[in-house]
């Protein structure tokens, strides 16, 4: 007769599969330039801090990622706290410094300065999802008219969250429409250190406005947006829609981001000026935000990786007009590749050589690639080939992430996982559950028993 494992047994055998785990990807990390994630969330129901932590790497063609750990922190979120948690992460899957070509994280200043201190300030990005973010919301915060717009539409949406009448009134209108139980919609509230929330709010409001207004007829508890509310949101849906499309192109983990961010910005600011606002605080605020734009690609230039994968991506050659038809002086001063760069490259040789100059002539001069080309299986093919220095700059600088966004999906995953309910979990159970939880179905094939 059958009997269930017991608790104890469970426990036992959940942990060896996370050893079984961190064996098997530290063999695959094994001798792999990576570049990491990293994320600090806290568990809202149980209000503890934890680190968070993934790497990247390039297999055949495409960008794999792996979470590596969810370590709870019992200290002060200080730099060297974290710098020393994210060394302990690193040794247990026997990953190397030298193998971390690049890092991500959110604009936190510990957080920048710990992965500062692990890998190197050239190393290091600042998510671009999280900087889009500040700028939208630096933009909203200057237009008093927006501000205001955005906190009547939040209190809104809250009176409905706490009153089950209202939201009773919202189904009814909905059937009453001809909508399917399955799928009646609600409104959605603004979280503000949530990209898109804003926008994300604004649109249920404006999606569900007639259904709204039916079911706040007779109820004078509930005050609605007005009509030149409403104007507002449709201004800010018109304007930040194209940054709604960036931050979900820039979240893809499978395909190269970061070589998108500077045609991205570029693209948004483009659309926004295409716009037609019907506000004049529409007007100002589309003005705002591209002025904003401007300024944020400014500093992207100057960005060590963004510039390399600027020169050798495939998909940018109209980017290499900077070069024209023959090799531009500044390619060879360091002024473009930056210090940091050069000195990748000097690493490979003793001394500049005419063999990379004519890596870097023989590319410019190749004919254009289609839009949707591969630009890992365009440098991969030209690893082994005539542009072998140049194919190894050009994949370490596309395998960096444009956004940490798979450590915010890990955080998802933790805090399905640390809840309050299960809060005899120990640090260690959570930390391998998550790890368990996120880990690849073609992993679990072959730890599986």
């Amino acid at each position: 007769m059958y009997s269930p494992p017991s608790s104890k047994s469970l426990t036992r055998m959940i942990l060896n599969l996370g050893l079984k785990a961190q064996i098997l990807i530290g063999t695959v990390l094994k001798n792999k330039e990576v570049v990491v994630t990293a994320d600090i969330a806290t568990v809202t129901t149980t209000t503890m801090g934890y680190l968070v932590m993934t790497a990247h790497y390039i297999a055949e063609s495409t960008i794999e990622s792996v979470t590596l750990a969810a370590r709870q922190l019992n200290c002060r979120h200080t730099a060297e706290e974290i710098y020393c948690q994210l060394c302990l992460i690193i040794k247990d899957f026997g990953l190397k410094i030298k193998q971390i070509v690049g890092a991500v994280t959110d604009g936190g200043a510990n957080m920048v300065k710990a992965m500062r201190m692990l890998v190197g300030k050239d190393k290091h990005i600042v998510c671009i999802n999280h900087t889009i973010h500040n700028v939208v919301k630096r933009s909203l915060k200057e237009s008093k008219e927006f501000s205001s717009t955005f906190e009547k539409l939040h209190k809104l949406v809250t009176s409905f969250k706490h009153s089950t009448l209202a939201m009773d009134k919202l189904r009814n209108s909905q059937e009453e429409c001809g909508v399917l139980p399955s799928n009646i919609t609600y409104l959605k509230r603004a979280i503000k250190p949530r990209w898109n929330s804003e926008y994300l709010s604004a649109k249920s409001y404006l999606d569900m406005e007639c259904f709204v207004n039916k079911a706040l007829q007779d109820d004078a508890d509930h005050e609605n947006l007005s009509k030149e509310e409403v104007t507002h949101l449709q201004d800010y849906i018109g304007i930040t829609a194209v940054m709604y499309e960036l931050t979900s192109i820039f979240s893809g983990e499978k395909y190269p981001t970061v070589n998108l961010i500077i045609p991205g910005l570029k693209y948004a600011m483009f659309k926004m000026g295409y716009y037609d606002a019907k506000t004049q605080e529409g007007k100002a605020m589309k003005d705002c935000l591209i002025k904003q734009l401007k300024a944020l690609l400014n500093e992207v230039h100057l960005s060590t990786n963004a510039k390399a994968v600027e020169i050798v991506n495939s998909i940018l050659k109209d980017e290499r007009s900077i070069a024209g038809d023959s090799l531009d002086a500044s390619l060879l001063d360091g002024s473009i590749f930056q210090p940091y760069l050069v000195q990748q490259i000097k690493e490979k040789i003793e001394a500049w050589s005419a063999s990379y100059d004519r890596e870097l002539l023989h590319y410019l001069n190749c004919p254009i690639e289609d839009f949707d080309a591969n630009p890992i299986d365009y440098w991969q093919k030209r690893l082994e080939g005539f542009s072998p220095l140049l194919s190894k700059l050009a994949l370490r600088s596309l395998l960096i992430p444009a956004s940490s966004t798979a450590s915010e999906r890990a955080v998802s995953a933790l805090n399905l996982i640390a809840v309050k309910k299960r809060a005899r979990l120990t640090k260690k159970n959570v930390d391998n559950l998550v790890f368990l939880k996120c880990l690849d179905k073609k992993f679990w094939k072959i730890i599986s028993p």
